[in-house]
């Protein structure tokens, strides 16, 4: 068919997670067809605005008919049926031409972001962010690789979690009946199981009910619904002290987080796009240059997606780091810091932190000393003296000594 091809191209394609390709042909000479044969579209009748106008229409053709005299059953029959036929083709021709419109819409977005996202500045990224949430989602949503993405809590909630939940259960069930040792059973859960939620949980904030869920599913499995005889905290255990390594869903999750904090830090370091959207929202302090150990869980913003928050705040529990090395007390960072506070919050000052202002270190002098002429000469101005006696101040007292 390749010499009757006029024009090849690869387009978005909204309702997939792939994309398009068109292909438009040559015209060729057709030959005349025979009349059409109309087939009555059976989807129309779950459309409740179809189903009401046609009652409607209806009505107001018996009505018609009776103020015209015809009441002959056949007659009648004909032409309500026409009268169907007519208003059904209309509506299919109205449904259809709005679904191309949306079509188009959501095709010429989704084209607007692959053209930013092949840029390497953000500017434009951040303005195709914007358009990107624009496209009304609050009815469906939109599946990529997989993953169910809306406005609609509820439908994401369905798609997203009941949907792995169903095909975990469905596993577990299947080796239920059967008699599995502890150690089958693990065996069960790491390979079978537990695959079918990670891949989803991975890249979406997970909701404490459906954590519990899974606990309590995965201890109804382990010990057929009986009371269980070993603590679940010595079974994930390593063997070396007793346990039996079984996989902990909510260890998986905290794992999953610290690696996509990992992964957003290089990412910002790197200048790439994988945390443009984060770092939009975490401006007021000071952005993920800011965030390192000892972060203070408090300063995430209010306003950051769930699942920014999830990595934020698993990244705030095992980054704890209060040794008192002098070589680590040295590096501490002084902003968003859980251990300097001031008026019982950890502050960014961004103008101390555009003089390169941003570590224990960068206040003391050379003797190890806090002066305010060592913070001059750092380029701090008079008006900044209460802010920097406020920040020595807020210095735990080990750290100080």
């Amino acid at each position: 068919m390749q010499p009757y091809v006029d024009k090849c191209d690869i387009i978005p394609a909204p309702s997939t997670d792939h994309s398009a390709i068109t292909l438009k042909f040559k015209i060729f000479e057709s030959e005349k067809g025979g009349p059409s044969f109309w087939k009555f579209n059976n989807s129309l009748v779950e459309n409740e605005r179809y189903c009401a106008e046609l009652k409607k229409q209806i009505k107001d053709l018996k009505t018609s008919l009776n103020n015209e005299g015809i009441f002959n059953p056949q007659s009648r029959w004909e032409l309500i049926k026409y009268q169907i036929r007519k208003f059904s083709m209309a509506f299919s021709k109205e449904l259809a031409r709005n679904r191309r419109k949306a079509y188009k819409y959501l095709e010429s977005e989704i084209k607007i972001i692959e053209d930013t996202m092949g840029k390497k500045h953000c500017g434009p990224l951040q303005e195709s962010f914007e358009n990107f949430k624009r496209i009304d989602f609050h009815q469906n949503g939109i599946k990529i690789l997989g993953v169910y993405f809306s406005y609609n809590d509820k439908y994401n909630y369905d798609q997203n979690y009941k949907r792995i939940f169903t095909n975990f259960q469905t596993i577990l069930s299947l080796w239920k009946s059967r008699n599995l040792t502890l150690y089958g059973k693990i065996q069960v859960l790491r390979s079978l199981a537990l695959p079918k939620l990670l891949y989803v949980c991975s890249v979406l904030h997970v909701p404490e009910d459906f954590i519990k869920i899974i606990e309590s599913t995965t201890q109804d499995f382990i010990w057929n619904g009986k009371k269980p005889k070993i603590k679940h905290s010595t079974l994930i255990g390593d063997y070396e002290e007793g346990g039996l390594k079984l996989p902990d869903f909510q260890s998986c999750l905290k794992a999953n987080r610290v690696k996509w904090a990992i992964k957003l830090f290089q990412s910002n370091e790197e200048n790439n796009n994988v945390s443009s959207i984060p770092s939009t929202y975490l401006k007021t302090i000071g952005g993920f240059h800011q965030i390192n150990d000892n972060f203070d869980r408090k300063r995430i913003p209010k306003n950051i997606p769930a699942f920014y928050k999830s990595v934020l705040t698993t990244w705030s529990e095992i980054s704890e780091n209060n040794s008192n090395d002098p070589n680590i007390i040295y590096n501490q960072y002084l902003w968003n810091n859980k251990y300097i506070q001031i008026g019982g919050h950890a502050v960014f000052y961004k103008d101390f932190s555009v003089l390169n202002i941003n570590k224990i270190l960068d206040l003391c002098d050379t003797n190890g000393d806090f002066t305010w002429e060592h913070a001059k000469g750092r380029g701090l101005q008079n008006n900044d003296f209460l802010r920097w006696a406020g920040i020595i101040h807020a210095l735990p007292a080990m750290w100080k000594k």
